[in-house]
C-alpha cells in the first residue's frame, strides 16, 4: 500500500512539473486595466504561448486601434541570447531572461532604432500577467505602458 502511494505521488509530481511553466496557455488583454503610452491602444489582443523543446512559441492575434487585424508568431528562448522578434513596436531583436517562475525581463532592440525594456509578472494564482514596458520606440517617442492580460 505504501509503495502505491509513493508511485501515485511521483506521478502527481511529474504532472505538476510538466505543467510548471505559468506562461504557457492563452492570455487575453484586459483593455480597461491597461495603459498605453504612446497610444492608441489596440482594440483587442490574445496571445497563446506554447513550448517546442527549448523554444517558447508566441502567437498573437487581435485588432489594432484602426480595426486592422494583428497576427504575429515569434519563437524565442529565455536564455539571454538575441532572437528575431516582431512586436507591437515593430520588428527587431529581443533578449529574454527568466528571473524566476513568475518574472521575466526582455530587451527589444528595434530595427528602426529605439530600445524597449519589458518586465512580465504572472500572479501567484496564475490568472493575471502584467507586462510593464519602458524605453524609446523607433519614432523616438518615450514608451511607458502597462498591459494586463488574463488567462483564458
Amino acid at each position: 500500500m505504501k509503495s502505491v502511494k509513493i508511485v501515485l505521488a511521483m506521478f502527481g509530481l511529474a504532472g505538476v512539473l510538466a505543467g510548471a511553466d505559468p506562461i504557457l496557455g492563452t492570455w487575453k488583454m484586459n483593455i480597461a486595466k491597461s495603459k498605453f503610452s504612446p497610444g492608441p491602444a489596440p482594440k483587442d489582443v490574445t496571445s497563446t504561448y506554447s513550448q517546442e523543446g527549448d523554444w517558447i512559441v508566441m502567437k498573437t492575434e487581435g485588432t489594432d486601434s484602426e480595426g486592422k487585424p494583428i497576427s504575429r508568431t515569434n519563437r524565442v528562448k529565455r536564455d539571454g541570447n538575441e532572437y528575431p522578434f516582431d512586436g507591437p513596436n515593430g520588428p527587431g531583436k529581443i533578449t529574454i531572461k527568466q528571473i524566476d517562475d513568475y518574472h521575466s525581463e526582455s530587451v527589444m532592440k528595434l530595427d528602426g532604432g529605439g530600445t524597449i525594456t519589458s518586465r512580465s509578472e504572472i500572479s501567484k494564482d496564475g490568472k493575471t500577467r502584467t507586462q510593464t514596458s519602458t524605453g524609446t520606440n523607433s519614432k523616438g517617442q518615450k514608451v511607458n505602458s502597462v498591459v494586463v492580460f488574463e488567462r483564458q
